[in-house]
């Protein structure tokens, strides 16, 4: 609809803080390699469950652009706040250990497969794996094998945290 309606541009603007659109062209982020400018002739965008800065992109020689920008207002989305003010502001938890640990460890209160936690927060296995990972390594969240599921809890200590920023 954008392309048709002329503003692509504002679209392609408004991906990521990492990206740029001025004078019909395209800049990404400094980390990509440097290559010759090619003229773009196809573009894939794919929005992203990650963080505000993510940027995720590749340009094939012939001339297809690949690029992946956040999701916005995923944060809002998955603590189902609609005020974008309240979402930024007022979540202590999720401004100290991410959006996606925060709403793990608030749903960790009852024994949950990490399966149903995937589905719930509509992203990976491994990205749930990773993060929950990292919690338990902080005490915050236990992690069982039973049978073939395996189940996350939050632990006291996950309780105390949770408890203290919200």
């Amino acid at each position: 609809m954008a392309s048709v309606t002329g503003a692509m541009g504002a679209v392609l603007a408004g991906l990521s803080p990492r990206i740029s659109f001025a004078d019909g062209n395209l800049v990404l982020p400094a980390n990509a390699p440097r290559t010759p400018a090619t003229p773009l002739r196809r573009m894939t965008l794919t929005p992203l469950v990650s963080g505000t800065r993510a940027c995720v992109h590749r340009v094939d020689p012939d001339g297809h652009a690949h690029i992946g920008y956040p999701l916005a207002g995923l944060g809002r989305l998955l603590r189902g706040s609609a005020n974008p003010e309240e979402a930024s502001s007022a979540d202590p938890l999720a401004l100290t250990l991410g959006e996606l640990r925060a709403v793990i460890l608030r749903k960790g209160t009852q024994s949950v497969s990490m399966g149903t936690l995937a589905d719930m927060l509509h992203c990976t296995a491994g990205t749930v794996t990773y993060h929950c990972r990292q919690l338990e390594q902080a005490g915050l969240l236990s992690r069982e094998r039973q049978g073939r599921e395996v189940r996350i809890s939050r632990t006291l200590r996950g309780d105390a945290l949770v408890d203290a920023l919200s």
